[in-house]
């Protein structure tokens, strides 16, 4: 699957609860019990590939009796998944993953920067105040100019955000 170089399959919204799950199933489970996540066959077809060519999971297809596929979780998704903190349902929002790591620093980042780390308005309008509801980041306005909003990540969102750059690194290591 074609995907621009600043995302990897944590940008899904999906993503983290196959990935959970599949732990939670001591590793390794069949695409049957993942339809209980993604119900949709294609479309947890197309998020299991991506996944794959992320070096998260490995997936097995056996035809004997009738087809099966088996989905175990590699080390490199078991240390994805350590290395974020669950608690927070808002980071399996799509595209928390991009917007955390670019909060990662504690610095104050401004609306036109999250721009670029989704894809339109309306999903950062839509992220933005579930992250802050987590408490995860807080926003603001200058009040010298009506265009410059901007978000800073609170303590607990810089541990988050560098959970998601340890883990993008982890999955850019795999490109390689």
């Amino acid at each position: 699957m074609e995907h621009f170089e600043r995302y990897t399959s944590l940008s899904d919204e999906r993503t983290l609860s196959l990935l959970c799950f599949i732990r939670a199933r001591g590793g390794s489970c069949t695409t049957m019990e993942l339809r209980d996540i993604v119900p949709n066959y294609p479309t947890l077809r197309e998020r299991l590939d991506w996944m794959s060519e992320d070096g998260l999971i490995e997936t097995e297809r056996i035809y004997a009796p009738v087809k099966k596929t088996t989905v175990t979780i590699t080390e490199t998704g078991r240390k994805v998944v350590s290395a974020l903190q669950f608690g927070y349902s808002s980071i399996s929002m799509r595209y928390a993953d991009p917007v955390m790591r670019c909060l990662s620093k504690g610095e104050k980042v401004y609306y036109a920067a999250l721009l670029k780390c989704v894809s339109n308005q309306r999903t950062l309008d839509k992220l933005l105040p579930e992250l802050e509801k987590e408490g995860l980041l807080v926003r603001g306005a200058e009040e010298t100019s009506y265009r410059s909003k901007f978000a800073i990540a609170t303590e607990d969102g810089m541990k988050v955000g560098k959970g998601f750059q340890k883990a993008y690194r982890l999955i850019r290591g795999n490109h390689a």
